[in-house]
């Protein structure tokens, strides 16, 4: 729930695009506009000022439609959008509140699991996929045989906890937890299915990397996000 307050005397910026350059931003405060309903027009839509706490320490104060904050499940603790990101485009399960702040710095450019999602995008390829799907990988399906080595990717970086659903051949699909934060980046393989992500076993790498194949496969996405971060950051 926003937690909405009178807004301060400070000036409000209307025009404000974020970029990966900018660092990460997060929603601070959110106040109620400038102007109670009875000044407003029938046909105005209700506006709400935000307060933006950048990592640095800068804060900066936004003005925004108060529908577009709802309409991008934004609240008190999300990470602004950025504004080469059209976050509706997203069809990985868990983006809308894949925010989670990263806790490992060995990978710049990766705030959050979007931006990890945004990096393996580029990355992701045959030679990472798991060898029994090997064939039938394609660049339309990236995230095919993806899974487990993303996942515990993302636990070196977001921290947590990795979860596996049973699939009818006996594997596990893996996917992430950390907190309330729950995504699968690699979802996206299974189509219009519609997973079941309750009451799934936790998954150890220590077992899924005994397989000398799924570790090297591990160790080469690291090794390519590191350069893909060296290069782009």
């Amino acid at each position: 729930m926003m937690c909405r307050t009178e807004h301060p005397a400070r000036r409000i910026e209307t025009d404000f695009n974020v970029t990966k350059d900018d660092g990460m931003w997060k929603i601070k405060h959110i106040y109620d506009g400038d102007y109670g309903c009875e000044e407003r027009d029938q046909d105005d839509r209700a506006m709400v000022s935000v307060t933006l706490l950048q990592d640095t320490g800068e804060e900066k104060i936004v003005s925004v439609e108060d529908a577009w904050l709802t309409d991008n499940a934004l609240d008190i603790g999300s990470v602004w959008p950025e504004q080469n990101v059209h976050y509706g485009t997203y069809r990985f399960w868990g983006w809308e509140h894949a925010d989670t702040p990263a806790i490992n710095t060995e990978y710049k450019g990766i705030n959050t699991p979007v931006d990890l999602y945004d990096a393996l995008s580029e990355i992701w390829c045959a030679q990472t996929c798991a060898p029994r799907m090997r064939a039938s990988w394609t660049k339309e399906n990236k995230t095919l045989g993806q899974c487990s080595i993303t996942a515990f990717l993302a636990q070196d970086i977001f921290g947590g906890k990795v979860y596996g659903i049973l699939r009818p051949d006996g594997n596990y699909h893996c996917y992430n937890v950390i907190g309330d934060c729950k995504f699968d980046l690699t979802s996206e393989q299974f189509g219009d299915e519609v997973l079941n992500y309750e009451n799934s076993p936790e998954q150890f790498r220590e077992v899924h990397f005994a397989k000398e194949e799924k570790r090297l496969r591990y160790e080469y996405l690291k090794k390519e996000l590191k350069k893909y971060c060296e290069k782009k950051y």
